[in-house]
């Protein structure tokens, strides 16, 4: 009987982490910061899930399931609904709860490349994080590690990477009917103009 609910629990839990990838392929978000005051810089790094209040169960569930990490309520701007948010930023957890789920449950959409570069950053924080050396004092007393020159450098390459996998790249089919959608304008317009491509690679017209 024990093994049988074993059985059921892994069954169960295999199902739900499945499910949570595909939710956070869509409303996810792996971040990376780097903020400067004055002659301090901060770098952090994060997780989430934000969705409308009526679904803030699945975040609840989320939590449990990662066993870490909170969940915030912000109010609506304008005529929106008001959000829920699920967030881990605890580096820690982020390395040892985080990074084993999702390695474990891939991401399949794009998502999986914010994941893989982001993975590589939060590794990096946490090899400094535990680092006994080199230490600083902290503004706030205490004291936390001193990154190197050269884990800055990494962390802001790091940074910016994510930033720019994250440009909207338009299908090749999408393309392909816009380019279709502009030959049939032109032989709405007639034969006094024609399509031409300019520097960016964007289709305007122009007259012959």
């Amino acid at each position: 009987m024990d093994k049988v609910e074993l059985s059921l629990a892994e069954l169960d839990r295999m199902l739900f982490g499945s499910y949570v990838a595909g939710l956070v392929d869509g409303e996810g978000c792996f971040t990376l910061s780097a903020n400067k005051d004055g002659e301090t810089a901060a770098y952090s790094a994060g997780f989430g899930i934000k969705l409308r209040l009526d679904d803030m169960a699945i975040l609840q569930e989320v939590r449990r399931c990662l066993r870490c990490g909170t969940i915030g309520v912000s109010k609506p701007k304008g005529n929106g609904n008001p959000q829920a948010s699920f967030r881990v930023r605890s580096i820690v957890d982020l390395v040892q709860k985080v990074i084993p789920f999702f390695d474990e449950f891939k991401l399949r959409a794009k998502k999986a490349r914010d994941y893989a570069i982001w993975r590589e950053a939060v590794q990096m924080m946490c090899r400094i994080k535990c680092r006994k050396v080199e230490r600083q004092g902290c503004r706030h007393g205490g004291s936390r590690p001193k990154w190197r020159a050269s884990e800055i450098v990494d962390f802001l390459e790091y940074h910016d990477a994510l930033r720019s996998v994250r440009v909207y790249d338009i299908p090749d089919e999408i393309k392909v009917k816009k380019f279709t959608k502009s030959i049939g304008l032109l032989q709405l317009l007639g034969p006094r103009k024609s399509l031409s491509l300019n520097g960016n690679g964007k289709n305007h017209l122009v007259r012959n």
